[in-house]
Parts: structure tokens; C-alpha cells; sequence
């Protein structure tokens, strides 16, 4: 995803949402699934049925703690995604 998005000059994230659209299974980490507000928009606009099989579910607790406990981190403006083009 990353080499297709870099040789459009597109974000990756940006483009794996667009993807989104045309995808019977997506596979990724948890926290994708728990903080997509655009995948839930997306199923929820469509009336898509959507299920979620975790497989790991022993990271659960520490991820859940993780999204809700602030922190700063320094990004380089070459990495940041600007935006979807």
C-alpha cells in the first residue's frame, strides 16, 4: 500500500480508506476497526454487515488504556500526510 500510495503521491492512510469502498475483508491491527470514524460512516451509509474477528484479544486492555491516556509525539512534515490528493 505504501509503494502504490508513494509512486501516486497520495497519503497511504488516506488511499487504504478510499480502498475501503472495494474490499470484502480488510485486515489490519484493532485499533483500525476502533477508531475509523470514516469505516463506520461508510457501513453505516451502505448498510453494510460488518464483523470484526479479533485476534488479539490480549492486547485489548492495554490498547483500550493507550487510546484514552494523552501524549505527545514530534512528527517530521516529510512523513505527515497532508492530505488526500
Amino acid at each position: 500500500m505504501a509503494g502504490v500510495a508513494r509512486e501516486h503521491d497520495v497519503c497511504p492512510y488516506y488511499l487504504s480508506q478510499e480502498l475501503s469502498r472495494w474490499a470484502d475483508v480488510i485486515v489490519g491491527d484493532y485499533t483500525i476497526t476502533s477508531t475509523s470514524a470514516m469505516l463506520y460512516a461508510l457501513a453505516e451509509a451502505n448498510r453494510w454487515r460488518v464483523s470484526v474477528l479479533v485476534d488479539e484479544a490480549h492486547n485489548l486492555v492495554e490498547r483500550a488504556r493507550g487510546m484514552y491516556t494523552g501524549h505527545r509525539s514530534i512528527v517530521h512534515r516529510s512523513t505527515r500526510c497532508s492530505g488526500a490528493r
